[in-house]
């Protein structure tokens, strides 16, 4: 048995170094060897393993049957679409059959038209060209455009007859853009021109010749003329004294073909020693 050794002052009592000491606990867990270390480690990644090859398993037959799904979507729309196409292309040859039979009864329906219309010129002895001919168009334009009427009555029957002519061919044209021919509209419209250019000219004519022999149509120093035939319209004012114009000018009325025209103030200025013509004239154009 050990002495106890007693400090002074502290009341207390402290053992050898060799006292303190604890006794080993009984029941610790005993340290594994590295042999059951490493049964482990080998087992756990067994494991491990084994669950990558299951996830694998499993994300392969769920993509298996995923395009498996998918290839039989696909097989189901081809087959739709197959059905559909034999249904559209039945239907295409069932319209174009009917399509084939219209124009073949639109095109025997315009032949016999046409034969009966040329029966018709034939019997009236129209020397009218055929809108539908190049040639005879262009023979016509030749000769409207040497004439050169004085006569304004004369003049304007003229292009009375010329606007029947354009009639014509505006069908022809409106035939043209019907079938898509581009080249006989694109001819037609140029030929339009040409024939209302000719119409222009005669006017022209005419109005140079009645300025030229104003004093035959004066009446109370000036020269007022309208005329109104199937649609076309002219008016014509022409000034024969030299005077002072003071202020504005009243319009010039012509109630004969509903117009009234104010006279543009480059003639107004006052001391003009030449006579002043001031000519109105509206498109030749059908009044009805």
């Amino acid at each position: 048995e050990l002495p106890l050794i007693r400090r002074e002052g502290t009341g207390r009592e402290r053992l050898p170094p060799t006292a303190a000491k604890m006794p080993p606990k009984k029941g610790g867990k005993k340290k594994k060897s590295k042999a059951e270390l490493e049964a482990e480690k080998e087992a756990l990644e067994a494991q491990l393993e084994q669950e990558r090859i299951l996830a694998e398993k499993a994300e392969a037959q769920r993509l298996a049957d995923l395009a498996a799904a998918e290839k039989k979507k696909k097989e189901e729309q081809i087959a739709y679409r197959e059905l559909e196409l034999k249904k559209l292309t039945h239907e295409l040859e069932s319209c174009q059959v009917e399509v084939l039979a219209a124009a073949e009864q639109l095109a025997a329906e315009e032949a016999k038209k046409t034969e009966e219309l040329e029966w018709a010129k034939y019997t009236e002895c129209d020397d009218k060209p055929d809108a539908s001919s190049e040639s005879e168009i262009n023979t016509y334009i030749s000769q409207e455009q040497e004439k050169k009427p004085d006569d304004l009555d004369e003049a304007l029957a003229q292009c009375i007859y010329t606007e029947t002519v354009a009639a014509d061919l505006l069908k022809v044209m409106a035939g043209a853009q019907c079938s898509g021919d581009n080249t006989t509209q694109a001819g037609c419209e140029q030929f339009l021109h040409e024939l209302r250019a000719t119409s222009s000219t005669k006017l022209d004519s005419c109005s140079l010749y009645m300025v030229k022999h104003a004093d035959e149509f004066l009446e109370h120093d000036q020269v007022l003329i309208a005329k109104k035939q199937a649609g076309i319209r002219i008016g014509m004012w022409i000034n024969m004294v030299v005077k002072n114009f003071r202020g504005a000018l009243k319009p010039i009325v012509y109630p004969e073909i509903g117009l009234q025209v104010d006279i543009p103030k480059v003639i107004q200025p006052p001391r003009r020693s030449t006579p002043h013509q001031y000519r109105t004239l509206a498109a030749p154009v059908n009044s009805t």
